[in-house]
């Protein structure tokens, strides 16, 4: 609604399983900062010289690999990936960004030097060399909620109509490998969520990327069903076939980043999304492992927290912490059985032990006595809501002073009471009536996690 403006605070919520949130004040990490060069040798040298225009193509469909924003600048995995290259190597490497197939066509043709975020493959041989790789990265099957059950490998898909991004190499061989897949090839990850969603296809095939723009875009109606195992496969650059020394250029360059640079690149951008393959069990202990025999089944209490929990139609619980405990019970041996009811209604009940474990609970003093709190899982923004034609709100400072909306029980609040100076606090109904209440000139701003 045009009717807020919403201005993120720098805060990271840690949802903790027995119900809860810790809130913390962070910054998001940057790319290392210039290292000192690698040694080319003086021929390498003489190249670049020769070269000073080098130009890759990467595609726009899987953010957060290569994103533009409107003033031309690029962010995301591979510029960071580039920035460090072309600090330590020399080069002065540039992207262009377009559809796949027409970065495809032009690397092959050598309008441009070649290809970024790309993988091995033999029928391109004719025309690039190889870098060793950056990263590895596994594909994945994506369903709708419902389906999730129904896909645990490839040999599932047998006979279901995919959906797939035209021209990734990758994915057209492991549908290839496998007859019985009706194959969809589809121009961008928007045309792939549109057409699982509208049941066009049963079924996707995609890398973690798409599990990012997934969660970018709050979509609840489909996620990750299965890992395939066999789609491991490593990223390259794919450079034109008549330039070798740059390939060896390129791979001094990335011998000389570290894995603990890489993997803070990764995280930077993809948090806790995986690229290579997850553990399939967790390690338990003999007593652990006995109680779960005889536990098998646990409830887990749930509310209204959309996109983290959300009940669809049919009464079926979705949402990503959902996933999270469907994951947990899946490398555990676990079966969780949700319990939809109220915020109240699901606090009262696992009070009473009823319930023994709660998803989205935020911490309290009060709640502390009652409940144990499991480790950090997964970070979530707070955001200040104010009036479009309010200017005085905008960072968390701006605060000080004003009218708070909130409501009865609002685990937010004791925090804002103890960060913000001379905050009056407005009681409304309930989430949606706090930012009512700012419509309505009753309060100046509220504080909520932006997707909710």
């Amino acid at each position: 609604m045009r009717h807020f403006s919403p201005s993120a605070l720098s805060f990271r919520l840690f949802v903790i399983a027995a119900g809860v949130v810790v809130v913390f004040f962070l910054w998001a990490p940057g790319v290392a900062a210039d290292e000192p060069s690698v040694e080319l040798t003086h021929e390498e040298h003489r190249w670049l010289e020769r070269h000073p225009d080098i130009a890759l193509g990467f595609a726009p469909d899987y953010p957060p690999a290569v994103m533009a924003a409107e003033n031309g600048e690029f962010s995301g995995i591979f510029p960071d990936f580039l920035k460090l290259l072309n600090q330590r190597t020399g080069t002065d490497i540039r992207i262009v960004l377009g559809p796949w197939a027409e970065m495809l066509n032009q690397a092959k043709n050598r309008s441009i030097d070649g290809l970024g975020a790309s993988h091995i493959a033999d029928s391109r041989r004719r025309y690039f060399k190889f870098t060793r790789p950056l990263f590895n990265v596994y594909y994945y099957i994506y369903a709708r909620s419902e389906d999730l059950g129904r896909f645990k490998g490839i040999a599932d898909l047998s006979g279901k109509r995919v959906g797939n991004i035209q021209n990734y190499i990758k994915i057209e061989e492991l549908i290839n490998q496998n007859s019985g897949i009706l194959p969809a090839p589809l121009k961008s990850t928007e045309a792939m969520a549109a057409a699982l969603l509208s049941g066009e296809v049963d079924a996707l095939i995609a890398n973690p990327a798409l599990e990012y723009w997934r969660r970018q875009n709050a979509h609840t109606g489909f996620a990750v069903a299965a890992m395939l195992p066999e789609s491991r496969a490593g990223v390259v650059f794919s450079i034109r076939k008549d330039w070798p020394e740059l390939v060896g250029i390129l791979d001094k360059g990335l011998a000389a980043i570290s894995d603990s640079e890489k993997q803070a690149i990764l995280n930077r951008w993809l948090g806790d999304i995986r690229l290579d393959a997850p553990s399939m069990k967790i390690a338990l202990t003999p007593e652990e492992r006995e109680w779960i025999r005889d536990h098998p089944v646990f409830t887990v209490g749930a509310f209204s927290l959309p996109p983290y929990i959300i009940q669809n139609k049919n009464g079926l619980v979705t949402g990503y912490m959902t996933e999270m405990i469907r994951e947990i019970g899946a490398k555990t041996g676990l079966t969780p059985n949700f319990s939809y009811g109220s915020l109240g209604l699901v606090l009262k009940r696992s009070e009473s032990k009823d319930i023994p474990v709660v998803m989205g609970v935020i911490e309290t003093p009060e709640r502390a006595r009652l409940f144990d709190f499991s480790i950090e899982a997964f970070p979530i923004n707070l955001s200040i809501f104010g009036r479009a034609d309010d200017p005085r709100i905008g960072d968390p400072a701006s605060l000080n002073g004003k009218r708070i909306a909130t409501y009865p029980r609002y685990s937010i609040q004791p925090f804002l009471e103890k960060q913000l100076h001379g905050a009056r606090f407005v009681m409304a109904e309930d989430a949606l009536d706090m930012l009512q209440t700012v419509v309505r000139g009753q309060a100046d701003a509220a504080v909520q996690e932006l997707h909710t």
